[in-house]
């Protein structure tokens, strides 16, 4: 087993049956920073924040058992409204 940063963080998060509040609002707050682009800005943040991150969190994976949505579709991120186009 590799014992270096990448492979210890993957097991960090796959240990995680949910994922921390703190680290989900942590990554929304970016992505509604980066309006869902900078992906790899994204990913360098949440790590500099001390969270096990990686961007692929961010999409939606296919398995042959169906798909994994990420987390934008996951928690509603995509769904919340922008600044002025919100409905009166």
């Amino acid at each position: 087993m590799c014992n270096d940063a990448f492979s210890v963080s993957v097991n960090l998060m796959k240990r995680y049956k949910e994922y921390p509040v703190q680290m989900v609002a942590d990554a929304r707050e970016l992505y509604l920073k980066y309006n869902g682009r900078q992906t790899e800005r994204i990913e360098r943040e949440m790590r500099g924040r001390g969270w096990p991150f990686y961007r692929s969190l961010l999409y939606a994976t296919k398995h042959t058992h169906g798909v994994t949505p990420g987390w934008p579709e996951r928690f509603g991120w995509d769904k919340t409204p922008s600044r002025g186009t919100e409905q009166l």
